[in-house]
């Protein structure tokens, strides 16, 4: 059981696939992610969040500049777990 935990981090330029008993909520802060979960296949980019839910495999890639804020959390958030959006825009 994971505790939820805030950080910030950076992802390989190398396409890496893996899965997580955890959910997974990721910023971009700097530079974008590509990354490929559930039926979305794209970038991510800053003003926007993606959702990776516990066990969903995903693949993703991301330039070494790039930095992203990342929560892992073992319960989604009501407003967020109801939606089936992966990809949404964060209000400003």
């Amino acid at each position: 059981m994971v505790k939820n935990l805030l950080s910030i981090r950076s992802y390989s330029t190398k396409p890496a696939t893996h899965s997580h008993p955890f959910n997974q909520l990721v910023l971009p802060l700097r530079g974008v992610i590509n990354i490929r979960v559930g039926d979305f296949n794209g970038k991510v980019a800053p003003g926007e969040c993606v959702v990776v839910k516990t066990d969903a495999e995903h693949l993703f890639t991301a330039d070494a500049q790039a930095r992203f804020v990342v929560a892992d959390m073992q319960d989604l958030p009501d407003n967020i777990n109801s939606k089936q959006r992966i990809v949404f825009a964060i209000n400003h």
